[in-house]
């Protein structure tokens, strides 16, 4: 075991989130967090998520509670289901949310490590989709997640937007420049002309929250085509302050919802039929570089599969008490 202090390189001061006391009441359970971080560039860098085993026993309130306490961006739960191999929820350090990329990574991968699961596929229920997720495990510990077929919504002001990022509206770029666009989670998308413009931007986290909620959306994912890295096909920050994440290291889903959105804008394939292989960068400003792989099936010049991926690096283990009159569960 590990305590949450000496969990390695994740400054909880530096995302604006604190580790929070539990309070404890005649009896609690005491529960295993396997923390990881997901989509990690090489052997560092990913998004720290927590992944808890077992969780079938565990109340709303009381996964809410854990993931409060930790602090990571997202923690999954993981549990017996009757019309999937298994069943996962996701929270936010605030609230649930219905599908997670990151913490999905975390979830497999720690199945994986436990002897739980094998190479192969396998489903799980989430929120989000009323059908099973379909979820690919590779002997080599890469994680492939289904998401769902693009929505494309509500289009959004560049004004509007560069009020919440502290850029001018010239700099905000694409047709359309600033567009609602889901995969399983909604995120306002948002393309600037330039990498040195994605690196300027000066969140104001009470705009973006306010923006966020006026059209439903966990919050901004912004996107510049020029990138660090050759291997990459862009670039992106991702802020959502609503759901208690003031900046993101790497979020799976919203890469597979902007790799529908460049394809659609820009056809990056204009024939029949194709598999695009994109690689998206993120968390490079934060010190935490972190890369998503996308995979478009295209028929038809139609997007028909979209599915996200990566691998998450095993950090340890930390225990969080919850006030329960049942025994331990890891």
């Amino acid at each position: 075991m590990v305590s949450l202090t000496s969990l390695p390189k994740f400054d909880l001061s530096t995302r604006g989130l604190s580790i929070k006391p539990v309070q404890f009441g005649l009896s609690q359970k005491n529960v295993a967090v396997h923390t990881y971080h997901s989509f990690a560039r090489g052997n560092r860098g990913g998004n720290p998520a927590g992944a808890v085993m077992n969780a079938d026993h565990l109340t709303d309130q009381q996964m809410q509670s854990i993931a409060t306490t930790v602090g990571y961006p997202e923690t999954a739960f993981i549990q017996g289901s009757n019309t999937a191999d298994f069943k996962v929820q996701f929270f936010t350090p605030n609230q649930e949310i219905d599908l997670c990329g990151t913490a999905t990574l975390a979830s497999f991968s720690e199945l994986f490590r436990q002897g739980k699961v094998r190479p192969g596929a396998y489903t799980m229920e989430v929120k989000a989709s009323s059908k099973p997720v379909p979820v690919t495990v590779k002997s080599d510990g890469t994680i492939l997640m289904n998401q769902l077929l693009p929505e494309f919504s509500t289009i959004v002001s560049k004004q509007e937007v560069a009020d919440c990022l502290g850029l001018s509206p010239s700099v905000i770029e694409g047709k359309p420049p600033c567009q609602v666009v889901s995969t399983g989670i909604k995120d306002l998308h948002i393309l600037v002309k330039d990498l040195a413009t994605l690196q300027s931007i000066q969140p104001n986290a009470q705009k973006i929250t306010a923006l966020s909620k006026k059209y439903g959306v966990i919050g901004l994912h912004v996107a510049s085509l020029e990138t660090k890295h050759s291997s990459t096909i862009a670039s992106v920050r991702n802020f959502a302050p609503l759901v208690d994440i003031p900046e993101e290291s790497a979020t799976g889903v919203s890469a597979g919802a902007l790799a529908c959105r460049l394809q659609e804008a820009f056809q990056l394939f204009n024939g029949m039929n194709e598999t695009l292989d994109l690689n998206f960068e993120q968390g490079d400003n934060m010190g935490q570089p972190s890369e998503m792989k996308v995979q478009l099936t295209i028929q038809e010049k139609r997007i028909t599969g979209v599915q996200v991926g990566g691998k998450a690096l095993y950090k340890g283990e930390n225990t969080v008490s919850t006030p329960d009159d049942t025994s331990s569960i890891d």
